[in-house]
């Protein structure tokens, strides 16, 4: 999907450091506040997880993935009356 956007690997490699700069500050929030950031954390790391996977760097997203399900998982338990 990324080849086809055109985009230079430079600016994919810059949009990596982002989405994991992103993720470290989600991270951070979310040890203080899980409630309000444990999701974003979650989606922030999904999203970095199908990067990684575009740019055929699949353990370094399964390591992703791995992460959001037990972040998932966590939350489902946290509120089980409500999808995370």
């Amino acid at each position: 999907r990324i080849q086809k956007e055109g985009l230079s690997v430079r600016k994919i490699e810059e949009a990596v450091r982002a989405q994991k700069e992103i993720v470290a500050a989600y991270r951070e929030s979310a040890e203080r506040e899980p409630a309000s950031y444990v999701p974003l954390l979650a989606d922030a790391l999904a999203s970095l997880a199908r990067t990684l996977v575009d740019l055929g760097r699949r353990e370094e997203a399964l390591v992703a993935a791995e992460d959001v399900v037990a972040l998932h998982r966590r939350l489902a338990k946290q509120r089980p009356d409500r999808p995370s």
